[in-house]
């Protein structure tokens, strides 16, 4: 992580507040940010986390503490000057369009976005799920003001609806969700499943995974899932979608 040294050394504030919270440093102090970035422990960022069974129909897995609470506050900060209106995937062609089924607000951290924070938070993603970061898709912070919802729904990708079948071709299946709590200061608005009548939440910190697929690999009907309505503060939530591997060409 040579490059978040130098970034941090030429003065880009965001580097100096990610390199200072992997530190735990103060940012507004001088730093030898050569030194901080290698001082960090980068290797317990991608090894295999704590897992546990929650559930195996759906199939979910819970990662207790995958992130620091401090990692978790940056990365709301980071992502509050770029929501925008939350989207679901079109049927009928590759496309994000916005729809009354959801009602929150995304940010999504494209190539090159958030820094070092948002790249180990992805390596951290797939070493949990023992996947490459090549099969996650780019990375989204979900924010639900009091009263916004994302109504029952699927994260995989229909293979009968020809916009879904030509995505799967090219990029493969949407296998699993993964999802990283960033707060836990409202009420409500957690993860419902109707098939466990259940919903889950977790601490700052906290990631669980469903699979959106069964264990052959065809679209799970128990995996519908809904956002539910916070109460009395606002939902931040990293939603990060796992795709099949890819067979080299």
């Amino acid at each position: 992580m040579v490059l978040a040294g130098g970034a941090a050394a030429a003065g880009w504030t965001a580097a100096q507040k990610q390199l200072a919270m992997l530190g735990g440093l103060d940012p507004r102090d001088s730093h030898n940010w050569s030194a901080v970035a290698a001082s960090v422990d980068w290797a317990a960022w991608m090894a295999p986390p704590v897992v546990s069974v929650f559930s195996e129909n759906p199939r979910i897995r819970l990662f207790p503490e995958l992130i620091p609470p401090t990692a978790c506050s940056l990365l709301i900060e980071e992502a509050g000057d770029k929501l925008v209106a939350a989207t679901v995937y079109g049927r009928s062609e590759h496309s994000n369009v916005v729809e009354e089924t959801r009602n929150n607000a995304q940010a999504t951290f494209y190539w090159m976005e958030g820094g070092v924070l948002v790249n180990l938070v992805r390596e951290r993603i797939a070493a949990a799920m023992q996947a490459d970061t090549g099969d996650l898709e780019f990375l989204t912070i979900l924010n639900y003001q009091p009263g916004q919802r994302f109504l029952p729904h699927f994260d995989f990708l229909d293979p009968e609806a020809p916009g879904h079948a030509a995505e799967i071709a090219a990029a493969g299946q949407r296998v699993a969700t993964f999802l990283v709590s960033l707060n836990d200061d409202y009420e409500d608005g957690g993860t419902y499943f109707p098939a466990l009548g259940h919903a889950l939440r977790g601490h700052p910190g906290d990631g669980f995974c469903f699979y959106n697929v069964d264990a052959a690999g065809r679209p799970d009907p128990a995996s519908r899932h809904a956002g539910l309505p916070p109460r009395d503060g606002q939902k931040w939530i990293i939603s990060q979608f796992v795709r099949e591997a890819r067979a080299p060409a």
